[in-house]
This record gives structure tokens, C-alpha cells and sequence, in this order.
């Protein structure tokens, strides 16, 4: 048989192939590692561009939180008075379902609402947060 035919017959390769071979392996290893991060800076760009709200990618966010865009004292109390509308119908809602007369609603149905001290019990407390809730909704999206 011919010493080049068949696996494990005849010589293995040269040393000078096996080292052509050992550069090519390496070559082929940094070019993976180069395209594995060219994609993580690519990932890591687009998720920059979507917490920036979608701008170009030369654009850079300044620091800081998200939620306040200009920084000082004065942006907070910008924020607030942004959501005083919704800060002031939540105080509200809330007021009104912690009133006596809407407590005497549930204390109608007092299998369901009432313990046995008298009290109203949790799912008194879940009820009202959800109506809470439910009308906080309503009131922002049809009213403001």
C-alpha cells in the first residue's frame, strides 16, 4: 500500500505542515473572536439607541437617570408639577374609597368583606385598590 493512502499509514504531516496548519487554526480562531465582538458592540449599540428612544448611533446619552433630563432641584420640581394632575387624582381616589360611606358598602356583603372583630379585612383592602386602580385609568385616558 501507498504510504500516503489511509488514515494512520505512512508518515504523518511534515513539521513545517503541521505548523502551517497550527496558523491557519489560530488565524481562524481570531477572526471568530473578531466577529463575536464586532456582533456584541453591534447588540450593545442598539440597546444604547433604544434606551435613547431610537436616535443615531453617533449620539451619545448624557448621564444620569433616565427618568430626569436636565439635572438640578429645579427638574424634579419640574417633574412634579408635570404629574401633579395624576399625583392629585390619586390622593383623591384615595380619599374617597378610605371614606366611612364607601366602607358601609362593604361591610353589606360582611361574609365577604368583614372579620370577625368588625373590621374590613384584606380583600376589602384589594377591592378598593383595584377600583382605585380601574378608575385612576379611566379618568387619565378619557378625562386628561
Amino acid at each position: 500500500p501507498n504510504p500516503g493512502q489511509g488514515q494512520g499509514q505512512g508518515p504523518g504531516p511534515s513539521p513545517e505542515q503541521q505548523k502551517m496548519m497550527a496558523q491557519r487554526q489560530q488565524m481562524a480562531m481570531q477572526q471568530q473572536m473578531a466577529m463575536q465582538q464586532q456582533q456584541l458592540q453591534q447588540q450593545q449599540q442598539m440597546a444604547q439607541q433604544q434606551q435613547m428612544g431610537g436616535g443615531p448611533p453617533g449620539q451619545k446619552k448624557p448621564p444620569g437617570p433616565s427618568m430626569v433630563h436636565s439635572s438640578g432641584p429645579e427638574s424634579i420640581l419640574d417633574s412634579i408639577k408635570a404629574e401633579s394632575k395624576s399625583i392629585l387624582l390619586i390622593v383623591m381616589l384615595s380619599v374617597l374609597m378610605n371614606l366611612d360611606q364607601v366602607n358601609q358598602l362593604f361591610k353589606l356583603q360582611a361574609a365577604l368583606f368583614v372579620s370577625e372583630d368588625g373590621s374590613l379585612n384584606m380583600q376589602t383592602v384589594l377591592v378598593k385598590a383595584i377600583v382605585i386602580g380601574l378608575l385612576f385609568y379611566v379618568v387619565k385616558t378619557k378625562i386628561f
